[in-house]
């Protein structure tokens, strides 16, 4: 929410529901009008989300025009779909890092630590950039991001095994940045630094009786909260981290901080 960027949401499975979200466009409109501040009707979409959403359509106030309705709509550069599937932001984003190696091509013939220097700078944080909100959730979507790095090594004179040669430029694969990243997330939740309950997400182990082990075992995940039947589902963020974060040492799990648990957690992985 900002200024000149506004958003509404509710759930929206019956008529009655729908009605309400209505009812909150109303106020919005009638506050503009209040305040003085002119709506671009034109940049105000809507997003229906989930296969129960009826898809009832909405107009900008009463006796305003109808609401266009989007298939995908962008926030803070991340492409958000109706169906919360990463796959057209992994797309965009391992496009737009294939445009900037041609342009670093086309642009400096020099291969050394100069051009892993841009490539570190000005491509790779594409490749990452607000991944909590869009990690892919399949092997295709990682390799799909992958290969940008992969033809960046390659351009840069390095030959033999590619997890090697990153290794020999300072930087981790796609696949590491992105499991530290549900990492990390997870420890600043368990922690309590993201205004997110764990409870939410998972449901944690009983403490053990015994000196030295308590705070230990309240840090292990027992399983997550929602069933995970479904095949999306299994790779959501709660499902997928709960392995990985109960495989870490209890030394990694208990850092005082986040800047602890990064080092503690790269010494661990062996990462760059």
């Amino acid at each position: 929410k900002f200024d000149d960027d506004e958003k509404r949401c509710r759930v929206v499975n019956t008529e009655e529901q729908g009605i309400h979200m209505q009812k909150d466009i109303d106020y919005l409109v009638s506050w503009c009008q209040r305040m003085g501040v002119e709506l671009n009707d034109q940049q105000v979409h809507l997003l229906h989300i989930g296969q129960s959403n009826n898809k009832r359509p909405y107009s900008l106030g009463e006796g305003g025009p109808q609401i266009k309705v989007v298939e995908q709509e962008k926030d803070l550069g991340v492409l958000i779909s109706n169906d919360l599937k990463p796959d057209k932001m992994v797309a965009h984003q391992a496009q737009k890092a294939h445009a900037k190696l041609s342009q670093f091509n086309s642009t400096f013939t020099y291969r050394g630590k100069t051009w892993m220097k841009l490539y570190k700078n000005y491509v790779k944080p594409s490749l990452i950039y607000a991944c909590d909100a869009w990690r892919p959730t399949s092997k295709e979507g990682v390799d799909k991001l992958e290969s940008v790095q992969k033809r960046a090594v390659r351009m840069a004179g390095e030959q033999g095994d590619y997890k090697e040669a990153c290794r020999r430029m300072g930087m981790n694969t796609i696949q590491d940045e992105l499991d530290e990243a549900d990492m990390v997330r997870t420890f600043r939740i368990m922690n309590g630094h993201d205004k997110v309950e764990r409870a939410t997400f998972w449901k944690m182990a009983e403490a053990r009786v015994g000196p030295g082990r308590r705070r230990f075992c309240e840090k292990e995940i027992v399983r997550t909260v929602a069933a995970h039947k479904k095949a999306v589902k299994k790779r959501s963020f709660s499902a997928r981290v709960q392995d990985p974060w109960n495989q870490l040492a209890d030394n990694v799990k208990i850092a005082r901080n986040l800047r602890s648990f990064r080092l503690a957690y790269k010494k661990a992985k062996n990462l760059a």
